[in-house]
């Protein structure tokens, strides 16, 4: 419920900034899009990380440890998303004759 409400006041507040930007220019939107991205992005993950875990800010220590994982877990997205970026490179994107040795084997 409280997910809800937050998602609601997120996408509210979007379409409120973007209205209110339409006058500006066209370096100024890119911006708001790209600054918007961030916020959205951030917001989001930050939901995906800590979406089973119960969070307590009541101390330093508490955001402190907060904040780790957080950032722990955006560096292993990033790890991720090299490795795969890498083992795409790797692969052979020539044709293949995979098709022609089907299409012989049925014929």
């Amino acid at each position: 419920m409280a997910l809800t409400s937050i998602l609601i006041t997120l996408i509210a507040l979007v379409v409120l900034v973007l209205i209110l930007f339409e006058v500006k220019k066209t370096k100024h939107k890119v911006l708001l899009i790209l600054v918007l991205g961030f916020i959205l992005f951030g917001y989001f993950s930050f939901v995906m990380v800590f979406k089973n875990k119960p969070i307590s800010i009541k101390n330093l220590s508490d955001v402190d440890n907060l904040l780790n994982l957080y950032f722990s877990w955006l560096g292993q997205v990033f790890n991720n998303i090299k490795i795969i970026t890498g083992q795409i490179t790797k692969m052979d994107w020539s044709s293949n004759n995979s098709i022609k040795n089907i299409t012989k084997n049925f014929i």
